[in-house]
């Protein structure tokens, strides 16, 4: 499956085991907001790349919508993680961690979006 590639797996479990041993706290509120920094930029590009499959309002072929989708993604993440207290090299590298196991799902599961409503390559 498109999620389950080896470099996602490897990165989701340094993610895990950096939560579970880092001195970050409150982990409970790090995760759940990491999790909703995650998947609702996702999610609403998903959605709009499934509606408007010749990317009506961007131009055809824009990069615009993936562009705004990292950037609230960044900025979700960045709050996220001020508001957080603890190493400052632990909360680098569950923003590190993060950013990069949501550049995997984003391109794996973009594609799969684009071949599913027939704008695959």
């Amino acid at each position: 499956m498109f999620v389950l590639s080896p470099v996602a797996v490897v990165l989701l479990a340094a993610l895990v085991l950096t939560f579970l041993y880092s001195a970050l706290a409150p982990k409970l509120s790090l995760a759940f907001y990491t999790v909703v920094a995650f998947t609702v930029p996702l999610l609403l590009l998903w959605l709009y790349l499934a509606r408007h499959p010749n990317w009506w309002f961007f131009g055809s072929g824009s990069i615009l919508p993936h562009v705004l989708a990292a950037l609230v993604f960044i900025a979700a993440l960045v709050a996220t993680l001020v508001r957080v207290s603890g190493a400052l090299s632990a909360k680098l590298l569950v923003g590190m961690l993060t950013t990069a196991l949501w550049g995997v799902v984003w391109f794996n599961l973009t594609l799969l979006v684009g071949c599913v409503t027939h704008a695959c390559f």
